[in-house]
């Protein structure tokens, strides 16, 4: 008899366990349902913008900063492992520089004296801007723009 009860007891809790899941995936399913469709659609305009824009540009252009170009410039044109130098406000658009420009190293420019071509044995980004000027790179960071400039 105790072997009886004992297939009944796990018979019960199976169902239970099987209702449980019912339950769940119900509420799963609800839950989705009644997610608007505006949300879906406004998540796939800004995963077509991110992917039409770039990383910079959908960023900076999402917290109403400007500089998208001057990054796109730079992730472009400084090597990985260069060092770029900067100056200027470190909140507002220069906050986005250290990651889109990662594995490249930002570092303040009072830390690299003037005629210096490396930090910690990294060298300084050098290049040409798209104005002409060439030399060690340097941005500038604003509260709501960057600016490039060379030493």
């Amino acid at each position: 008899m105790a072997a009886g009860n004992a297939v009944l007891i796990l018979r019960r809790r199976r169902r239970l366990l099987a209702l449980a899941l019912v339950l769940l995936g119900g509420h799963l399913a609800l839950g989705i349902a009644r997610l608007p469709a505006r949300v879906f659609a406004r998540r796939t305009a800004d995963i077509e913008r991110y992917r039409s824009e770039g990383a910079a540009k959908f960023l900076l252009g999402n917290a109403r900063l400007r500089g998208g170009a001057e990054i796109e410039w730079l992730q472009a044109n400084v090597q990985p492992g260069d060092c770029v130098l900067w100056r200027g406000e470190a909140q507002g658009a220069m906050e986005f520089v250290p990651a889109l420009l990662a594995p490249a190293l930002v570092v303040g420019e009072h830390a690299v004296a003037s005629g210096g071509r490396s930090y910690r044995g990294r060298p300084l980004a050098r290049g040409t801007l798209p104005d002409g000027r060439e030399g060690t790179i340097v941005v500038e960071g604003h509260r709501d723009h960057l600016v490039l400039h060379v030493r």
